[in-house]
């Protein structure tokens, strides 16, 4: 049990040896209980966690119900306060305990009408002391309540298992296992010597203050646990999300918002990513510039150059294949990177962008306001590795003016 009681209506009849070893064996539990109480007081200092603050709540109402239970039995005869404070603060305990196990597994916060428990509890632990003067019957009772509350808070633990498990856990729901079948096998031995009216304690509850503080210590122990371990699995969420905005943030910085194209920051972070001289990236890359778009802009208003812009973009994106890298390269500029493609296939699939954009059922019917059918002029040029890539994207801009010169026609080399 919580606080260990002998099976006597008090100690006042028990010889003066063994009556002391109960005051130091109670004693010593008094501190233990102290210390994780204590500590559990300490982490609620830097640790938001309701949980936490409802455990710390229970351990200290543990150390107000043994410091009656030890002062109940130095008083003779004893006194019926003291030991309904020592039923009630065990009651709450228990009861706190559960409440924390409840917030633990499923976040429940303790609601206004769970205080109205304490109250029933006043009322169960007065009626305890006052329906028999002999201890053994108040507190045969008192420990199938308690045990009871224990158990309930083991099964609410288990149940959470699949969502919170980890070591502290099951350290907790171990502890909270034994100290409900401590309490339980108690009810039977205090049954028992109410029934037979023994003149002497039993042997072995001498030494069930020791087996109770163990079993406490594991309790508090489990409790520390289980809040650390939901740091690390918060601290872990948080790390997750901020992972995920930086790459949010990546994707905004090195994507061109009108034609969701990359942008030449991201073709930065490619070579540097790449070291600047990676021999696994070869190809052909391929500069297309948007016909008379100032003629657009100029006649139709931005409106129009931008949904020029938009169109090109999705005609090239038609032609290219889904590993290939499209870059809006200046205003009216598009780079295309096609690794493991040759020239001539290059070529040839940027031959049908102008015809796509010729099509008359294209948003917009081409180059706005009725204009002629949108096009482009290209430039397509080879390279062997990622350092050569600046070389030749300078030929295939060279090509495209080339081209751009003659009319709206294919370059290449």
């Amino acid at each position: 049990m919580i606080g260990q009681a002998p099976a006597l209506d008090s100690l006042a009849a028990t010889p003066p040896a063994v009556a002391e070893l109960t005051y130091v064996s109670l004693v010593i539990q008094w501190v233990g209980i102290l210390v994780i109480g204590g500590l559990l007081l300490f982490l609620t200092q830097s640790i938001r966690r309701r949980f936490l603050d409802l455990w710390a709540a229970a351990w200290c109402c543990l150390v107000v119900a043994l410091g009656a239970l030890y002062f109940d039995f130095r008083e003779d005869p004893p006194l019926h306060l003291l030991r309904a404070a020592y039923f009630l603060g065990e009651y709450a305990f228990a009861f706190l305990v559960l409440a924390g196990c409840r917030s633990a597994a499923s976040g429940a916060a303790l609601t206004r009408a769970a205080w109205l428990w304490l109250p029933v509890g006043a009322a169960v632990a007065l009626s305890l002391t006052w329906v028999s003067d002999d201890f053994n019957v108040g507190f045969a009772f008192h420990a199938a309540i308690v045990g009871a509350l224990l158990a309930v808070a083991c099964v609410t633990l288990l149940r959470a298992r699949g969502r919170q498990g980890g070591p502290g856990l099951i350290v907790m729901c171990a502890a909270l296992g034994l100290l409900a079948l401590d309490f339980c096998h108690y009810v039977p031995v205090f049954l028992a010597a109410a029934a037979r009216g023994y003149t002497r304690r039993f042997a072995y509850l001498n030494y069930t203050s020791a087996v109770d503080l163990i079993l406490e210590v594991v309790l508090g122990f489990g409790m520390v646990m289980l809040t650390m371990e939901s740091l690390r699995k918060e601290s872990e969420k948080a790390n997750r999300e901020l992972q995920q905005a930086l790459q949010r943030l990546e994707e905004i910085a090195s994507t061109d918002p009108l034609t969701s194209a990359l942008n030449r920051h991201a073709y930065r972070s490619l070579l540097a990513g790449r070291g600047g001289a990676g021999p696994d990236l070869a190809g052909c890359v391929a500069i297309a510039d948007v016909n008379r778009l100032k003629e657009i802009n100029d006649r139709d208003g931005h409106v129009w150059g931008d949904l020029a812009i938009r169109q090109v973009a999705t005609a090239i994106r038609s032609v290219i294949r889904a590993d290939d890298l499209l870059f809006r390269w200046g205003g009216d500029e598009f780079l295309v990177i096609l690794q493991s493609l040759d020239e001539e296939e290059a070529r040839r699939r940027f031959g049908r962008v102008n015809e796509l954009l010729a099509e008359p059922a294209r948003e917009g019917g081409g180059g706005g306001g009725g204009s002629a059918p949108l096009s482009v002029s290209f430039g397509v040029a080879p390279f062997g590795r990622a350092a050569a890539l600046d070389a030749a994207i300078e030929r295939a801009d060279a090509l495209m003016y080339e081209g751009k010169r003659g009319g709206p026609v294919t370059a290449g080399g």
